[in-house]
Order: C-alpha cells, then sequence, then structure tokens
C-alpha cells in the first residue's frame, strides 16, 4: 500500500513516476531460474564461476496477455467507486476510456529478468525446462546491495533496479487500485487547472500507474509460477556500470540487450553452501 500525499493532479503523477510502489515481500535466501540447456550454457560459465544475466524489455514479453490480466482488477475497482458514490458519473465515464490497449511500459521501457522462489516445482520445470532442462540458484543477497549502490536521483532518467514479486491475487490487486483512484478523484477535484488538461493529466496518471503494475500481476491461474522479477531501468546512454562495491559486479549493453555480469566474490556467503552459482541438471526421467 502506498500512502499518497499529493494534492494537485501534476503532484500525484510525479508521485507515481518516481516512486517505486512494489517490492519483494518474500524473503527466500536463494533464487531459482528454470532453464533449457543452451540458455543455461549462456547463463553460466564454469571455469570463470561467472554467471551472465541476459534482460528482456518489459515491452518484448512473449506472454502478451499481461496486459489484459491488470485490466480486469481495474474495470472492478471502477465499478465499486462509482456504486458507493465515492466518484462521479461523469468521471466514472472517463476512466473507462482507458482500455488495455492504452496501457504501455513507458518511455523508460524498463528491462526484466525472471525468477522464482520455487525451487522444487514440476509445474515450473515442464514449462521452462523440459526434458534434460536446468534449475540455476542464485544468492538473493548480492542483489539487494546492487539495488542500493545502482539507485540514483537523476530524475529525468532515474537508475534502479529492484527484486520485486509478481502479485497473482485479483482482490489485493483492486483494493490497490481502488485506492488510487480514490486518490486520484481527490486529487481532481482540487484542481484548479481547465477541465481538459485536468482529464489528460488524470488519463496519464492512471496509464502510468496501471503500466507499472502491469509488470507485477498476473492472474491467479499463474500463481504457481511464485514469480520474483528482477526489474532494471538504466538511461541506454550509460553503456557500462561496475558496483563500486564490487568490481566483479557489472551491467553493461552489448547488441541492443542489457545484461548483468556476477562472478568471483559476489556470492561468496559463508552461511550458505552456494558458492557464486549452483545449476542442477533436471532430466525427464
Amino acid at each position: 500500500m502506498m500512502n499518497f500525499k499529493s494534492n494537485t493532479l501534476n503532484d500525484f503523477l510525479f508521485e507515481i513516476v518516481f516512486s517505486t510502489t512494489i517490492e519483494s515481500q518474500t524473503d527466500p535466501l536463494v533464487l531459482y531460474h528454470y532453464t533449457n540447456d543452451d540458455a543455461k550454457n549462456k547463463i553460466v560459465e564454469e571455469e570463470t564461476q561467472t554467471v551472465t544475466l541476459r534482460f528482456t524489455r518489459a515491452s518484448q514479453f512473449t506472454d502478451k496477455n499481461e496486459c489484459i490480466h491488470i485490466i480486469e482488477p481495474y474495470v472492478h475497482a471502477c465499478g465499486s467507486l462509482y456504486d458507493n458514490g465515492e466518484i462521479s458519473k461523469e468521471f466514472y465515464f472517463f476512466l473507462k476510456t482507458i482500455k488495455a490497449d492504452s496501457l504501455n511500459p513507458g518511455q523508460k521501457d524498463p528491462w526484466i529478468f525472471c525468477f522464482t522462489a520455487e525451487g522444487n516445482s514440476k509445474f515450473m520445470k515442464e514449462k521452462y525446462a523440459p526434458g534434460d532442462g536446468w534449475l540455476i540458484e542464485l544468492l538473493k543477497l548480492p542483489f539487494e546491495s546492487l539495488e542500493s549502490n545502482f539507485s540514483s536521483s537523476d530524475t529525468m532518467y532515474p537508475n534502479y533496479i529492484f527484486l520485486a514479486d509478481v502479485e497473482y491475487s485479483y482482490w489485493k490487486m483492486k483494493t490497490l487500485i481502488q485506492e488510487m483512484l480514490s486518490h486520484l478523484y481527490h486529487c481532481y477535484q482540487n484542481d484548479t487547472n481547465p477541465e481538459e488538461e485536468k482529464k489528460k493529466s488524470a488519463y496519464a496518471a492512471v496509464v502510468q500507474y496501471l503500466s507499472m503494475y502491469n509488470l507485477f500481476y498476473k492472474s491467479e491461474s499463474y500463481k504457481d509460477e511464485k514469480e520474483i522479477r528482477l526489474v532494471c531501468n538504466i538511461n541506454p546512454e550509460l553503456r557500462e556500470w561496475n558496483d563500486p562495491d564490487d568490481s566483479n559486479t557489472m551491467l553493461y549493453f552489448e547488441n541492443d540487450y542489457l545484461f548483468l555480469k556476477l562472478s568471483g566474490n559476489s556470492y561468496r556467503q559463508s552461511f550458505h553452501n552456494l558458492d557464486v552459482y549452483n545449476s542442477i541438471e533436471l532430466t525427464s526421467k
């Protein structure tokens, strides 16, 4: 839940754009990634003890239904507010003009790499590592360190990287959206700008909010994935970044893709028996 403090539409839009509203709620020591043999060989390099993760743009996800998922609780939230007399009829019909095709990951179009909290999942094996696939285990702690070191106060193009759980609860998402819309209507009523300008700002705020949450919401039918997403926003002009606390950790662009390279001491933790990573072959037998 986010405690909104804005009183005008412009402040509300700023509050949404520059605030991370979803964080990882689970606390696994280990993150898991199911993959096939070919992809595994691109991720881990045995001789150098190196892990290289290739991110995917949010706009390039193969599951094109993900934008549709967030619209269902959004429509329900709009209806609940109207039925309860919390928004006007005019504002309700204005909100209904926002459809699935209105959403987009924004100009920044963040990069995403997918993990799961489930290390023994028949569902994930059959879906992402069929046949003789692989399960890659990675310690979570270094990602948390990376998050604080990579954050940026650049308001024009904020750099950030963080882990976030995918939410599968329809009712929780509906409640979050309803709280956002309620505050939006409060700002809309307080705003003294011309009506058309107010609608333009309100429209942008809703699209921005839904597009952001759309990255972390799937319908309940996907709940067995227990997905945790590593989300990165990086200025494309920053072609390479090295962690100041660990020279073995690097973000870099290559062939229009973003990569995260982890090696050496990045994953050496004395309390855990994983050293850098562990890759387990999953046979179909």
